[in-house]
């Protein structure tokens, strides 16, 4: 200390006095000490996002972090230079002021004032016999702000048409990655037609499964017209007209339906650009959705597509034209899914939850492959769409009535069970629905239904 002392008087003789003359005494909560040196830490929060195959991670900024400081002191008997008088009696007034609950104001020798808190464990101090009237001690401090929770935007309401965005960006996104592939190698296009063709014969095949003929019928007639014991996907559809022109016009659109997708399958098999490519499948799932009438039966059929996969291992180039391709158009079916989704109207809580968790797990696993590829936009319109679908099915299931368990002693009619039930007979098609039996004219003897 001498030789420093001297070094420092060499260059600056009054620097020395200067440097202590703007020390402040330290204390905290009023106990005061003296202080031997200290560190101090700082930086910002960060969350660190590594992908597969990407060299550098990408390092999300998330506010400055908390700061926290260490200061060494001790405890001395009668001390000259900030007094405290007996050591004990220092030492126990410390402690009793590190207990205190709540933050406190601590005088840094150099920081000045800080409102802090001390930790579990914050002080420590250390006695030894040869010490005397001297205790060392190490106080772990960390700053402490008020009780206010950070808002940094606004909260959005949920969109019903948050799905087109989604339509938005993955076709932005595969038009730039097939286009700066095609500037390689225009050959390269057989690859996505070839992915084209199997994927407009797995939309084909599910449209087809999907407009046969009960279906048709079913959507058109409701029990009263179809049969009083047959199911109905048509919760009261009146009609003037004979069985024979009904089923006419629904077998037509039927079929009108169906050639619809093939056309516009066809017309994507034979894209030769990115941009044709990407409108025509969005213009071909379009079509799909106009095949069925139901919203769980497009949610079903979504859902299938959304995990399309083309098959064996492709390498090089034309892998990733394929890739692109899959990426595509299963992410355009989650889109579809989730318009589905939001125009889903659930007969109570439970089917509400229900689809809302069919429908949710698979936006939710699409949005992660996203995350894990790198695709951000993607994943941020993929999960504001889940959102969306969650806050919209939670809604309006909201106040509709809860499912309640019924028993009786026999098998009966649903059109009777209606009657005893609701007191209203023409309720039994939303009965059957929820119970879902063998046949509406034997009803199980234990079975679940809406309360009212």
């Amino acid at each position: 200390m001498r030789l420093m002392n001297t070094v420092t008087d060499f260059f600056d003789p009054e620097g020395s006095k200067k440097w202590f003359e703007t020390l402040q005494k330290a204390q905290f909560r009023g106990v005061p000490f003296a202080v031997l040196g200290g560190k101090s830490a700082f930086g910002r929060k960060t969350a660190v996002h590594e992908y597969p195959y990407r060299d550098k991670p990408w390092i999300e900024d998330l506010g400055r972090a908390t700061r926290q400081l260490t200061v060494k002191g001790f405890l001395v008997e009668d001390s000259v230079i900030y007094g405290g008088g007996a050591v004990i009696d220092q030492r126990s007034n410390l402690i009793a002021a590190c207990e205190t609950a709540g933050a406190g104001t601590l005088i840094h020798p150099t920081y000045g004032e800080l409102t802090v808190s001390i930790p579990s464990g914050g002080l420590k101090i250390v006695e030894q016999w040869d010490n005397g009237r001297y205790f060392e001690f190490t106080l772990r401090a960390i700053e402490s702000g008020l009780k206010v929770f950070p808002v940094t935007t606004s909260t959005p309401l949920p969109d019903e048409k948050s799905w087109l965005k989604s339509i938005a960006t993955t076709t932005l996104q595969f038009v730039t990655t097939v286009n700066s592939i095609l500037r390689k190698s225009t050959a390269l296009i057989q690859t996505l037609q070839s992915t084209a063709v199997f994927w407009v014969s797995q939309v084909n095949g599910t449209v087809n499964q999907a407009n046969n003929l009960i279906n048709t019928m079913t959507d058109v007639f409701d029990s009263n017209h179809y049969g009083r014991f047959q199911p109905s996907g048509n919760s009261g559809l009146a009609s003037h007209q004979t069985y024979p022109v009904l089923m006419q016009k629904q077998k037509a659109a039927s079929a009108q339906n169906r050639g619809k997708v093939a056309t516009v399958g066809d017309e994507l098999a034979q894209s030769v650009d990115a941009e044709t490519y990407a409108g025509v499948a969005n213009a071909l799932l379009s079509a799909v959705v106009l095949s069925f009438s139901e919203p769980q039966d497009q949610i079903r059929i979504f859902i299938h597509l959304s995990v399309f996969k083309t098959g064996g291992y492709v390498p090089g180039v034309d892998g990733a034209v394929q890739d692109a391709a899959t990426l595509l158009f299963q992410r355009l079916a989650l889109a579809c899914l989730g318009r589905a989704a939001l125009s889903y109207q659930p007969v109570s809580p439970d089917d509400a939850w229900d689809m809302m968790t069919l429908a949710g797990e698979a936006l939710e696993v699409g949005a992660v492959n996203a995350a894990d590829m790198g695709h951000d936009d993607t994943y941020r319109d993929l999960i504001a769409l889940h959102n969306t679908v969650v806050s919209k099915l939670t809604e309006r299931g909201a106040n509709l009535a809860r499912f309640t368990e019924y028993q009786f002693d026999t098998s009966l009619p649903s059109l009777v069970l209606s009657e005893r039930i609701y007191q209203d007979p023409a309720r039994n098609n939303e009965l059957v629905r929820c119970v879902n039996p063998v046949h509406p004219a034997f009803m199980p003897l234990d079975f679940k239904a809406l309360s009212k």
